[in-house]
C-alpha cells in the first residue's frame, strides 16, 4: 500500500479538511491524526505522472488494496474517505481503526496508547523530552519525568510528517521536531525520505 500511496514524492501544499465519522481536522501537509477511541486518520499528498496513472486506475488499485486489507482483518479496518485527483496533485484521505492497521498497512511505525502499554510493548522512553503547557514549550525534562506521568496517553511515530492528537500535549521528544500547537507537532528529519524518519518520537497527552 506505501507503494501505491507515495507513488512519487510527497508535494507540499493542500488545505483539506476531514470531516464525517465523528472527527474534523484541518491539514496543510501529510498529516496523521489520532482520535480519542484510538482510530487515525491520515492525509496524503502526491503529485501524480499522468503518463504513469490516470486517476480511475489509482483509485482502483488503492481500493482494491483495502478491501483486500479488510478481507483480512475486518470490515472496517481501513476505509478510503476521499481521493481527488486534480491538475497532477493526488489527495488521499484515509480511517483506520487502530494504529496497528495504519503500520500493517502504511508500513509507517505508528503505537498509541498508555505510557505502560507503551512499555509493555518494547518502548524504551530513553530520549530527552521537553515539557509543555498550553501549546508551548516550558522546559526540558528526562525518562523518569514522563514514566511518573503513568495516567497519560502517548503517540510514537517514527516518520517525517505532521501528527495531530485528540488531546493536550504535556511531554514531546526533542531532536527533529517542532510543537505547533496545543495538540500539533512537525516532525522534520532532513535526512531521511519524504514520509520517513530515522528516529522515533514521543507525543505523550491527555
Amino acid at each position: 500500500m506505501k507503494k501505491v500511496i507515495r507513488i512519487i514524492p510527497v508535494m507540499l501544499a493542500l488545505c483539506a479538511l476531514l470531516s464525517g465519522c465523528g472527527v474534523s481536522f484541518d491539514a496543510e501537509d501529510n498529516t496523521v491524526y489520532i482520535d480519542k477511541k484510538g482510530r487515525v486518520y491520515s492525509v496524503d499528498v502526491e503529485t501524480v505522472s499522468e503518463s504513469y496513472y490516470d486517476g480511475n486506475e489509482m483509485e482502483e488499485e488503492i481500493r482494491a488494496t483495502v478491501a483486500d486489507y479488510n478481507e483480512e482483518n475486518g470490515k472496517n479496518a481501513v476505509k478510503v474517505l476521499d481521493l481527488v485527483i486534480e491538475d497532477g496533485v493526488g489527495r488521499l484521505k484515509m480511517q483506520y481503526a487502530s494504529a496497528e492497521d495504519y503500520t500493517k498497512l502504511i508500513g509507517t511505525e505508528l503505537y498509541d496508547g498508555s505510557i505502560v502499554k507503551a512499555l509493555a510493548a518494547g518502548y524504551n522512553f530513553d530520549v530527552e523530552f521537553y515539557r509543555v503547557e498550553n501549546g508551548q514549550i516550558t522546559g526540558s525534562a528526562g525518562k523518569q519525568d514522563v514514566l511518573n506521568e503513568d495516567d497519560l496517553k502517548v503517540a510514537v511515530i517514527r516518520a517525517n510528517l505532521n501528527v495531530q492528537i485528540d488531546g493536550s500535549i504535556v511531554f514531546v521528544s526533542s531532536g527533529n521536531v517542532t510543537l505547533t500547537g496545543n495538540n500539533t507537532v512537525s516532525i522534520r528529519d532532513e535526512e531521511a525520505a519524504p514520509g520517513e524518519a530515522n528516529d522515533i518520537t514521543y507525543i505523550v497527552y491527555k
